[in-house]
């Protein structure tokens, strides 16, 4: 009856700890879409320029993918999850610094690596955790994942409107993230 109170008290506390690297993640998604509108004022491109600026990400995530998968591969994908967590933290304040078309895609790759770079290793701890519990769990995580987009969305406006700068915003935002 221990190792059973055990294995459960092991896969609850998986979910949770998944869970709110999920949360995390997504609110880290919800800050920067937020953050949009400032950042094409603040660097003075149209709506076009801006969209295929974006584009940027997914080159940072496809570089992404080979490192995310050798540090889960050699170091496990719990320590890749925390670096790439970590990455995308400390990488999202770098938007805020954009002056120029040229530090904005640069900005965008950076972000697009650790956003990639978490994504991957958090959806491998989530199947990870679905072997350990024998049940689907990936819905309950990208469920999760969305509510943290609207949690840093919903903070992010708020900060803007009551005149925060872009760089208030986020490092507002990485210090709650971090506490």
């Amino acid at each position: 009856k221990e190792r059973g109170f055990t294995a459960y008290s092991r896969s609850k506390k998986a979910k949770i700890s998944i869970g709110w690297f999920f949360f995390f993640q997504g609110s880290v998604m919800g800050n920067w879409a937020a953050l949009l509108p400032q950042v094409k004022d603040q660097v003075h491109i149209s709506n076009a320029i801006l969209g295929v600026s974006l584009i940027a990400a997914i080159f940072g995530a496809i570089v992404a993918i080979p490192v995310a998968t050798y540090v889960s591969k050699n170091y496990g994908s719990g320590f890749s999850t925390i670096c790439g967590t970590i990455s995308a933290l400390l990488l999202l304040p770098v938007i805020g610094f954009a002056t120029n078309i040229g530090l904005l895609i640069l900005a965008i790759v950076l972000l697009g690596f650790g956003l990639g770079f978490a994504d991957i290793s958090m959806n491998s701890q989530a199947v990870l955790c679905e072997k350990m519990n024998r049940s689907p769990t990936l819905g309950l995580f990208h469920g999760i994942y969305a509510m943290g987009a609207l949690v840093g969305a919903i903070c992010c406006g708020t900060l803007l409107d009551i005149n925060f700068s872009i760089l208030e915003e986020i490092a507002l935002f990485c210090i709650a993230m971090i506490i």
